[in-house]
């Protein structure tokens, strides 16, 4: 598709590159060895093979330790695409009402490594979660320390403690969002 976009050399025909970009502003920003890149599934082939190669070849060193590739977003079951008319800005989703808060939660709720399938209905229900969430630190900013409420301050605390741990546990492993937000 950009088969005049080259200049000559003794091995063949150059062309600019993203990947090159992409190499000096993560070197220039995270070091010449950072923890973790992200990008989609669509990028591990050629890109971030090409990212490794010429970084670790300019440095010498391990480009990046850890990689999280993230699959397609669906919208009502079908790819994302301007042309299925089934494209949506965050813009288009806050103009609709919804809360940023609600649309985090929803992009958080599928593992990265699952297509998350964009719904309205979806985004309905991650309000409604949060709504829950928010209705629970309420009622338990307004517990009140007394003897009365003792019992169930101290289970509520140990709740908190497993819940803290399998949390936390899930999302050591490999980010595992469902686990971790049934903890939640």
């Amino acid at each position: 598709e950009d088969g005049d976009v080259f200049w000559e050399t003794e091995l063949s025909k150059g062309r600019p590159g993203w990947h090159v970009e992409c190499s000096a502003m993560s070197m220039k920003y995270l070091g010449k060895t950072f923890d973790i890149h992200c990008g989609g599934v669509d990028l591990i082939f050629p890109h971030n093979q090409n990212e490794i190669a010429q970084s670790e070849g300019a440095t010498g060193k391990t480009f990046v330790n850890y990689w999280l590739h993230n699959e397609w977003l669906l919208v009502n079951g079908q790819k994302m695409s301007k042309s299925l008319g089934n494209f949506y800005t965050l813009r288009d989703v806050l103009g609709k009402g919804y809360s940023p808060v609600a649309v985090r939660y929803l992009l958080l709720s599928t593992h990265y490594r699952q297509q998350l399938n964009f719904t309205f209905e979806g985004v309905d229900a991650a309000k409604a979660s949060v709504e829950r969430l928010n209705e629970l630190i309420r009622r338990l900013q307004g517990l009140k320390k007394s003897d009365e409420n003792k019992k169930i301050l101290s289970t509520l605390k140990n709740e908190i403690k497993e819940g803290t741990r399998i949390f936390e546990a899930a999302m050591d492993d490999d980010l595992n969002i469902s686990e971790a937000l049934a903890a939640v």
